[in-house]
């Protein structure tokens, strides 16, 4: 079983005390399902969203508009872009194995995930740089 932390700032967040209830808890189940990873890109269609949340597929869709550039969505996929902020994987071996998940891509998510991510922010990057 895997663990995800929540910074529990969350429940002060400007933002975060913006949104619905719906929109609360879909917004943490994106940050602490089963499918996040290192990368912070996994696959998680909105059918296992509704059956995971109770949420109904056009309340989820609704509710993605709400969050900006905070989660970002492309086919299937989820993209939590701001996570490195929080939790950071660093060293040789955590580098492998980002380097495998992005490999393991098909071209059109790669491509979308490259266009969108922000290595030169995160700390491990920038001292490669």
């Amino acid at each position: 079983m895997k663990a995800r932390q929540l910074q529990t700032k969350v429940w002060r967040d400007g933002f975060f005390l913006e949104l619905s209830p719906e929109e609360k808890l879909l917004f943490v189940f994106y940050f602490t399902n089963e499918f996040v990873n290192i990368i912070h890109l996994y696959e998680c269609p909105d059918h296992l969203t509704s059956f995971s949340t109770g949420l109904t597929t056009e309340k989820i869709t609704k509710a993605k508009k709400t969050f900006g550039d905070k989660i970002l969505f492309f086919k299937d996929y989820v993209y939590l872009k701001n996570a490195w902020k929080y939790e950071r994987y660093e060293g040789e071996d955590n580098d492998n194995a980002k380097e495998k998940l992005i490999n393991e891509l098909s071209a059109d998510i790669r491509e979308w995930y490259e266009a969108n991510h922000t290595p030169l922010l995160h700390p491990s990057y920038r001292d490669k740089n």
